[in-house]
């Protein structure tokens, strides 16, 4: 763990805001691993309101499952919150887990946070997350679909057609319920244990129980699994745990330099106005460029609707011009507003859900000619200003952050003056011997001042304290953890068919059938031009009832010599196999 500790030293010298929590055993042992980057955590600040959580394996020396936290930011690009290296995935685990990640945060919890299904987690956010909103995956709830429900999943059934369909659609509760309760039954599902299974957990995981809980447009945690297969990009396979955090904090700067990179393309940008309304221009001065993208396809469906006031409800009816061919989904939906105008409701949900206006909104706003988006349907962390003014509430970060912008200022201060100094040295010979004796007698200044080096005594085990952490940063007692077994049945245990295991032991013949086999003589595949097979012979002993390779007795091969050849086929000196039952011309030297 030594190398380990230098490779912390490392990263926390160039990001104050670097931080470990660590979980010990009984016998010092690294039970969790849990560490964040400065960036990671203001990141946070601004993002922190979904996150997904899922494990990955097989990215270290010992087989320790690792977890990231993820997020999106207004670029909609993935942002890395956070990584934990677990040596069991049990409800006390996943706790400790959950409970020293907010407190790094600061002490705000996700609104909303993505997972699997794994039974301890939804026990351990229940208990150290109680306001946050879980949702489970949906590819991993449907994701043995097709093993559980056979042929009636195929890839041209109807049934698979039709479920798809109600889970993409905007419904409502009823609906969805009639609606399964129609497909299931009318297949001939309505016994099939998968079914009944993902219709128990349905408010976990479908839709329409979540249209007023925001999820920035995530349904599942691949973006979790997305960076999970990016890092096994980065890291191989069995890495030792040095290796590990180094290349998780190669990964985070990527990522972060992708985001610098996607910031640039947004203020270079020139959009080119396609629909031809006001507001379009009015999102494409807030809304970044992968934003607005998403904004302007709502605002190109919003095309196909109708929008019709009904004064005595003070409310839009918007319907579509042409009705749609999915017997699924409303046909009618409502928009009203305040009296202010600057909030407006539809029963799709959609803003709530996702963050950007629906297209039946900006039906409205089109028909009543607004100049711009009301402020209501601005989420600002999807706009070009979501880092203005976010708050930190990351204790000792703002100190640190400063101390390594003053020492990051400092170095390119001098780097310029040092720079101008080599440019004006560089004119005469006078003034060349003028600059060296002057970067002596400074160089002789500095070293007799003593300097405390700021980077001593950063990973004390309580040198930033965070309310609510176990126990922070690295203690150099610590030991290696132990190397675990994942979830499941063990890769190198599993049942192989002979196709997989060609290595595998062969059946066991009876005595008679040995007995048979030895007593036949053994055949070539190859037939002489009278049609009678080749009898093989043993290269070595002569003997047709085995080959060179099964021979057992111990002769010293004969050395090779153009004056002696033994045929392979029939043993036979003075010829080769190639030209066995034709008359040779071959004759021996002498």
């Amino acid at each position: 763990m030594a190398k380990t500790l230098d490779v912390f030293v490392r990263i926390r010298k160039r990001d104050p805001g670097f931080v470990v929590a660590m979980d010990l055993d009984e016998k010092k042992r690294i039970r969790s691993l849990l560490f964040a980057h400065g960036s990671s955590r203001m990141d946070y600040s601004s993002f922190g309101d979904v996150v997904t959580f899922d494990t990955t394996y097989r990215t270290n020396l010992y087989n320790l499952p690792f977890g990231l936290f993820v997020g999106v930011n207004h670029h909609f690009q993935s942002v890395i919150f956070g990584g934990v290296l677990l040596t069991e995935e049990t409800t006390e685990a996943f706790k400790w887990t959950f409970r020293n990640f907010v407190a790094i945060m600061g002490g705000r919890a996700p609104e909303t946070i993505l997972t699997d299904q794994c039974h301890q987690m939804r026990v351990a956010i229940d208990a150290e997350l109680p306001e946050t909103r879980h949702r489970w995956c949906k590819w991993h709830v449907l994701r043995k679909a097709k093993e559980s429900l056979g042929q009636a999943y195929s890839k041209n059934s109807a049934f698979k057609r039709e479920l798809h369909e109600l889970l993409d659609q905007l419904v409502g509760v009823e609906e969805f319920e009639t609606r399964w309760a129609e497909i299931v039954t009318g297949n001939g599902l309505g016994d099939n244990d998968f079914l009944a299974r993902a219709y128990e957990n349905r408010e976990m995981w479908a839709k329409p129980y979540f249209t007023d809980t925001f999820c920035a447009g995530m349904t599942s945690t691949q973006r979790s699994e997305s960076a999970n297969h990016v890092l096994k990009t980065y890291i191989p396979r069995s890495a030792p745990m040095h290796l590990f955090v180094t290349q998780f904090d190669r990964l985070v700067t990527d990522r972060v330099a992708d985001e610098g990179r996607e910031e640039h393309a947004t203020k270079q940008v020139s959009y080119l106005l396609r629909a031809g309304v006001p507001i379009e221009k009015h999102a494409t001065l807030i809304y970044t460029r992968n934003l607005f993208e998403r904004f302007y396809r709502e605002l190109f469906l919003s095309g196909s609707l109708l929008c019709v006031f009904h004064e005595e409800d003070n409310k839009f009816i918007v319907t579509y011009a042409r009705s749609t061919s999915s017997a699924i989904g409303r046909r009618e939906y409502v928009v009203r507003w305040d009296e202010s105008k600057t909030n407006y409701w539809c029963v799709c949900k959609s803003f709530d859900h996702s963050g950007i206006p629906c297209r039946h909104v900006l039906k409205v706003l089109v028909h009543i000619g607004a100049a711009d988006l009301p402020p209501g349907l601005i989420m600002k962390r999807w706009t070009v200003s979501a880092r203005e003014g976010a708050v930190c509430n990351i204790p000792g970060y703002g100190e640190a952050a400063s101390s390594g912008a003053d020492a990051a200022s400092m170095h390119g201060m001098l780097h310029a003056a040092a720079m101008e100094l080599v440019g004006m040295g560089s004119t005469s010979r006078q003034a060349f011997e003028l600059a060296v004796d002057y970067i002596s007698n400074a160089k002789a200044a500095l070293s007799a001042m003593t300097v405390d080096d700021p980077s001593q005594g950063l990973f004390d085990a309580q040198s930033m304290p965070v309310p609510g952490t176990d126990k922070l940063l690295f203690d150099a007692s610590v030991a290696a953890p132990p190397r675990v077994r994942s979830r499941g049945r063990p890769k190198e245990l599993r049942f192989k068919s002979p196709i997989e295991s060609p290595g595998s032991k062969k059946r066991v013949l009876s005595a008679n059938k040995v007995a048979a086999n030895v007593a036949r003589p053994r055949r070539s595949s190859r037939f002489l031009k009278t049609g009678v097979y080749i009898v093989e012979h043993c290269g070595t002993c002569g003997s047709a009832q085995h080959t060179t390779a099964d021979c057992s007795v111990n002769v010293a091969p004969e050395p090779f010599t153009a004056t002696r050849r033994r045929c392979k086929s029939c043993g036979v000196v003075g010829h080769n196999r190639s030209t066995c039952g034709r008359k040779s011309t071959y004759t021996t030297k002498q």
